[in-house]
């Protein structure tokens, strides 16, 4: 009996191609797509929607005052009038500017975080790149990719005009494109006044590209992996860059990894418990 024992003892509670899952996998992948997505969620609420508010505030009264002042001086008239409806014009245009970055930007972030989730980061980092590069040498055939499903493709469709494609006008690193100093309400008024938001969504690309060649240089590892309440199929990991995931493996088929997932939240209580080789 004693070498069954042995044997029984030394059985890990994985498979090797589900603790792959957990440590370099699927699971893996999500674990950093998480923190891409929150941190550039993050970004948004805390610093880029409160910098174009503040580019609208400054507008209106800077408007409302030349407003006055042209009918202090010039009267009510048909030049007056004129100048008032460029004003509105102006103003609506940054709502339309304000509504297609918030809409882009939302669309990015959610398809970068599934391809990596799918394809892992180095790989959708390096495709990013590429499509940059593109862009900043003025090329627009990144766009036309004939295998729908591929991040140029599904980006093309985000932020590509079908007519005049993607043409921002400062693809310099003046400003470095980093999180702290990004001119968001000089773009953002710039933008209004070209009718297009591609300033603004190539400064977050920039930001995301960074995001990504910087993360690749960080060793994320698995710091707790937990069985889930009384569950003999489920559970409970935790990664090092703080999310974790309530993982069920289906094993219904001796041949084929199946599972699901969810997001769930970090508790740093169970750092250590794992039950990993």
């Amino acid at each position: 009996m004693l070498p069954v024992s042995i044997l029984l003892i030394g059985c890990s509670e994985f498979s090797e191609t589900e603790e792959e899952v957990i440590r370099s996998g699927r699971l893996y992948n999500e674990a950093i797509a998480a923190e891409f997505h929150d941190t550039f969620v993050d970004y948004w609420n805390n610093t880029v929607s409160g910098n174009l508010d503040k580019a609208v505030e400054d507008y209106n009264d800077e408007a409302m005052e030349n407003i006055s002042n042209t009918y202090m001086f010039f009267g009510d008239n048909l030049l007056s009038d004129m100048y008032v409806d460029e004003q509105e014009k102006k103003a609506k245009a940054l709502e339309y500017i304000s509504d297609s970055f918030r809409e882009s930007y939302e669309k990015t972030i959610n398809l970068l975080k599934s391809q990596i989730g799918t394809k892992g980061l180095t790989a959708t980092a390096q495709s990013l790149n590429e499509i940059l590069e593109s862009i900043e040498k003025g090329e627009n055939e990144w766009i036309f990719n004939e295998d729908e499903t591929s991040l140029p493709a599904q980006l093309g469709l985000i932020i590509a005009h079908p007519k005049y494609g993607f043409g921002p006008e400062n693809v310099s690193n003046v400003y470095e494109y980093k999180f702290e100093n990004v001119p968001w309400q000089f773009y953002y008024m710039n933008s209004a006044n070209k009718g297009s938001s591609d300033d603004c969504v190539y400064a977050a690309l920039k930001l995301m590209q960074q995001w990504m060649n910087a993360e690749q240089g960080k060793d994320i590892s698995v710091v707790y992996c937990a069985p889930y309440e009384d569950s003999f199929n489920s559970y409970l990991v935790g990664y090092s860059n703080h999310r974790s995931f309530l993982i069920t493996f289906l094993r219904n088929d001796d041949k084929k990894c199946s599972y699901e997932w969810q997001e769930m939240e970090y508790e740093s209580s169970y750092v250590g418990n794992t039950l990993l080789d």
